[in-house]
């Protein structure tokens, strides 16, 4: 149902409704059975309830005649676009077809649901410029903290592995050093039991001294080149771990400089990471795209809605614009004669209610008329009351006469 049909529905639903109260002179008379008009205050309520009943008729009947001539205006109009040439017609029905189908357009976008929220789509709008340097720029940091972060922990490896070393080798340099009074020790043991052997037994230990030193000479060369690789191993152990040491500071250094930055672009850009920024930036375009075409698409209809008006106007139409909002009429006859019959059923509504309040008004006259006429004495009150009730009508034109 188009919108004019849903405008006039709600009034066909009040017609209806109105058609169930009372409508005959006998529901509506005042009733002047068991009232004593010889008595001022029954006599003049009876006069004010007909005399407001007028009033109230009258009012009413201003109402519905001006009801009355917008519904006759609406149906005017429609012969009026019934009656257009047929060229004409067309250019109306192209800008009618236009309005309905970016109507629809619209309605699907504003029903979509939004990429990124407000806040976020304002903010992305503001960084919209340093987007891509800055998601390339947080990237890049991102990749060297996490190159940092391997060197830190190659680094920690390397330093253990030299405390390794250096652990073997001081171990080394105390073994050997020992191995060294051991074979000192034993060679003097052994001179000495050749020393006895030679005097005490009288036995020839020329070979024994020679063997015990060539043993010693051996062994002490054996272990002093040991102890010598040892000591090197340590000092090379210990000048690497140094320099691993200062390296180490060096990168720790880098790091907390890396991560501060990362902070910072964490904060600048209210974001988590490049990936996030990224997503956000890709979301804030995709949300760009889409008001950039609901902007697009409002202009185009109110562009298309503006011709149609314009086109109207031509035709001296009472009202050109109410058309925006029921195309369907202007480009389906049978939505066309839908909207003219609601318009006829409420012009026959309006005028069953006219003759209604007409009919109020002629009969609490007909009323004050009959009781001037039963009581004479008293004509002259109530004609004053009817003056002033007139007084009061012709108050009441002037004041809407001036409005208008």
């Amino acid at each position: 149902m188009s919108f004019f049909s849903r405008l006039f529905k709600r009034k066909e639903i009040e017609y209806e409704l109105l058609e169930e109260e009372p409508n005959s002179e006998s529901d509506v008379a005042p009733k002047r059975e068991g009232l004593n008009f010889h008595r001022m205050v029954e006599r003049q309520d009876f006069v004010h309830s007909c005399l407001d009943q007028m009033k109230n008729a009258s009012y009413e009947i201003e109402r519905l005649q001006n009801e009355y001539k917008v519904v006759n205006a609406y149906l005017t109009d429609m012969e009026e676009i019934d009656a257009m040439a047929a060229e004409q017609h067309i250019a109306l029905e192209e800008h009618a077809k236009a309005i309905s189908y970016l109507e629809v357009n619209r309605s699907d976008l504003q029903k979509r649901k939004s990429f990124l929220p407000e806040t976020e789509f304002r903010r992305m709008q503001r960084l919209e410029g340093e987007a891509p340097d800055a998601i390339r720029s947080l990237r890049n940091t991102e990749e060297y903290h996490e190159k940092i972060k391997k060197d830190l922990r190659r680094l920690e490896g390397e330093k253990q592995a030299c405390l390794f070393r250096m652990t073997e080798a001081r171990t080394g340099l105390l073994n050997y050093r020992g191995m060294t009074v051991i074979c000192v020790l034993a060679a003097c043991a052994c001179v000495l039991l050749m020393f006895i052997l030679q005097f005490a037994l009288e036995l020839d230990a020329t070979v024994g001294y020679l063997l015990t030193a060539v043993a010693a000479a051996c062994l002490l060369t054996y272990f002093f080149v040991k102890y010598k690789e040892a000591a090197s191993d340590l000092r090379v152990a210990s000048n690497s771990y140094n320099r691993l040491i200062t390296l180490q500071n060096t990168v720790k250094i880098r790091y907390v400089n890396n991560a501060n930055l990362l902070d910072y672009y964490f904060l600048k850009f209210h974001t988590s990471g490049a990936d996030k920024l990224e997503e956000q930036y890709e979301k804030y375009l995709e949300e760009k795209e889409e008001r950039k075409r609901l902007e697009q698409t409002e202009m185009d209809m109110e562009f298309h809605c503006k011709q149609l008006v314009k086109q109207l106007r031509e035709y001296h139409l009472y009202d050109p614009v109410i058309w925006v909002h029921q195309t369907e009429a202007i480009l389906n006859p049978k939505e066309m004669v839908e909207v003219r019959h609601s318009l006829i059923l409420r012009r026959q509504a309006l005028r069953k209610q006219m003759d209604y309040n007409k009919e109020i008004a002629e009969t609490a006259k007909a009323e004050i008329t009959d009781l001037a006429k039963d009581y004479p004495m008293y004509a002259k009150e109530i004609l004053s009351m009817v003056s002033a009730y007139e007084a009061e009508q012709e108050k009441y034109n002037d004041y809407k006469g001036d409005e208008e």
